[in-house]
């Protein structure tokens, strides 16, 4: 149990989204942090002059974000988002441009320069997140500029230092999330396999080993007694029922009676002794 304080982080299933592993989607893109920051490094400085670094990488779902660069995959939509400071901040580096408070607020209308700037950057690093280094997705990506997406089922955020407005966010759809779990599913199958190579190629003395090791249970029986339901209704406790013993004990190993043995007793306990394979009869016409 948690107090609702101490839950930051912490994504909270839908029920909706029950049976599918969306707990897994930030694994993806953690295990690759350290490719992801340096590719992304390389990128700001080549770019924009700017010695950025990633910091952290933040997860959240069933998002609503109006303001996304909206770009388009093979199976569905993307979006990308930068904060407004962020974004003036690399105009700044690499134009000289002054920023004004007013400029820097997330709220007022992104200028002509400043919305071209947005649309190269989320070509260029969505390309660079998909890449086969990075979270190795084979989806090439282009600008959709007749699309209408508002609802994102997955966000990813990307800060790129301790002040919280240093950031850009990754937004996926129901369809790049489901193509990414298809991935995990593929990947763990492909482990398995792995994991037991020569399963279909087992040599004949690993078969014959394998199946001399089977265990089998082996089943005796040693008395039959016949009784009609008006016997049966007589029985008393201390009764005593008259049981004809055979010469030879058949053995079964499930419903088939493959032996027969004695059965003597040596030391107080009852052993099986003179085992016998029952051999079939041959019929002739």
């Amino acid at each position: 149990m948690l107090k609702y304080s101490e839950t930051a982080g912490i994504i909270r299933l839908e029920g909706n989204r029950l049976g599918r592993p969306y707990h897994r989607l930030p694994d993806v893109f953690n295990r690759k942090f350290d490719v992801i920051e340096l590719r992304l490094g390389n990128w700001f400085l080549k770019k924009h002059r700017a010695n950025i670094q990633l910091k952290n990488i933040s997860f959240k779902m069933d998002v609503v974000n109006k303001s996304a660069e909206l770009l388009a995959s093979p199976i569905g939509d993307v979006g990308f988002d930068i904060d407004r400071s962020l974004l003036l901040t690399l105009l700044d580096n690499f134009y000289g441009m002054e920023i004004s408070a007013d400029d820097a607020s997330n709220d007022s209308v992104l200028t002509k320069t400043e919305q071209r700037l947005k649309s190269r950057m989320a070509v260029e690093i969505i390309s660079l997140l998909f890449n086969s280094e990075s979270l190795n997705l084979p989806l090439p990506v282009k600008p959709n500029s007749n699309g209408i997406q508002t609802h994102w089922a997955w966000q990813a955020i990307f800060s790129l230092s301790d002040d919280a407005s240093r950031t850009f966010s990754l937004l996926l759809d129901d369809a790049h999330t489901d193509y990414i779990l298809n991935m995990l599913r593929k990947h763990d199958k492909h482990q398995a396999r792995e994991g037991r190579p020569h399963d279909k190629t087992l040599s004949a003395e690993s078969v014959a080993a394998a199946v001399s090791t089977l265990p089998l249970n082996l089943k005796i029986k040693v008395a039959e007694l016949s009784l009609n339901v008006a016997m049966l209704t007589t029985l008393r406790p201390g009764d005593i029922l008259p049981v004809s013993l055979p010469d030879a004990f058949p053995i079964y190993i499930g419903s088939a009676q493959l032996f027969t043995g004695m059965i003597v007793e040596e030391h107080d306990r009852l052993m099986l002794s003179d085992i016998k394979e029952i051999v079939a009869e041959k019929t002739y016409e």
